[in-house]
């Protein structure tokens, strides 16, 4: 029999890998032992088919599966053309710019199996208590097949109903939002959705709002900071370890890419409307991470370091 080329090495390899994500989490290292390749040859496969499209998690260092929601089944589609998808995408994603977004455009449309690109942004809801989750589970329901909403809220005047377009679900600082568009106002608003005292899924469905500036912020939403907010600024992260490992694995930041140098650092660049998109991020994976520019953010990141560093000389005497 004769010996398998190096393109069909591959080939079976990450059809593999696809294969033991759809049933659970993969390994690294346990992988190229098995594939007798080496650790950085796996690492790659897992890259290419996460910047497919293939939203993958980050459970612990070198452990990857799935994001919640993302299915083998649901796109129906042959082995081979996944694996067509994933090099292409490999392929094109050194050209970048408009080629890159009209593939991701592509597969976003193969994959939510209709005529328009998903806009729900899938998280982690194991932190949810059971009555939020089965509210988030309605709205991710809701956001799915573009059904309206209607929401008890709480205002300063108390409880009032309100009936949205609920278009994309995020996260920030440990709670949950989905971002809508009443239908008396087109105007993106962020709900938050532990403060939702009663949600009903109505049956008529909504057309997506036509407003540019609606959906080029639902494009780049990736938390709730900075969504209402058309100005944006560039900045640079540079990331080693598990916070290198983390920004592999998924794209936290609005028009995040990243390059990785011969030492394993990865250079982060992405644009952002307010400074609390990254500074929690920062501070979650210090001392892994750093904040290489624009200095006016690193002078008020070196000014937040100094306000920790007082109180826990203050509060434990460090």
């Amino acid at each position: 029999m004769a010996a398998l080329s190096e393109g069909d090495k591959k080939y079976y390899r990450i059809l593999n890998i696809l294969n033991r994500l759809n049933s659970g989490s993969v390994n690294t290292t346990e992988l190229a032992e098995e594939f007798n390749v080496s650790p950085r040859s796996v690492q790659r496969d897992i890259e290419r088919i996460n910047m497919t499209g293939f939203s993958l998690v980050c459970e612990k260092r070198g452990t990857y599966s799935f994001a919640p929601g993302i299915s083998l089944k649901s796109m129906r589609l042959t082995e081979e053309q996944i694996y067509v998808l994933i090099m292409m995408r490999d392929k094109l994603s050194s050209l970048g710019g408009p080629v890159s977004e009209a593939f991701d455009s592509i597969f976003a449309r193969i994959v939510s199996g209709t005529d328009a690109d998903p806009l729900f942004y899938d998280i982690n809801t194991k932190g949810l208590t059971p009555l939020v989750k089965d509210i988030y589970s309605d709205i991710s329901y809701a956001v799915r097949s573009r059904k309206y909403i209607r929401i008890l809220y709480p205002g300063r005047n108390g409880l009032k109903e309100y009936v949205l377009k609920p278009l994309k679900i995020l996260t920030s600082d440990t709670f949950f939002y989905v971002l809508a568009v009443p239908t008396k106002k087109e105007v993106l608003l962020k709900y938050r959705i532990d403060r939702i005292k009663k949600l009903d899924v109505l049956i008529e469905e909504y057309r997506m709002p036509e407003n540019p500036d609606i959906l080029e912020s639902l494009k780049n939403a990736t938390s709730v900071w900075g969504v209402n907010t058309k100005e944006k600024f560039s900045v640079t992260l540079e990331a080693c370890g598990q916070a290198a490992d983390f920004f592999r694995c998924k794209t936290v930041l609005p028009e995040q890419k990243i390059q990785e140098k011969k030492d394993g650092i990865l250079t982060v660049t992405a644009r952002i409307s307010h400074e609390m998109e990254i500074f929690p991020l920062i501070l979650q994976w210090l001392p892994e991470i750093k904040l290489v520019s624009p200095e006016t953010l690193r002078l008020k990141l070196k000014e937040k370091m100094l306000q920790v560093k007082s109180y826990l000389k203050t509060e434990f005497d460090i």
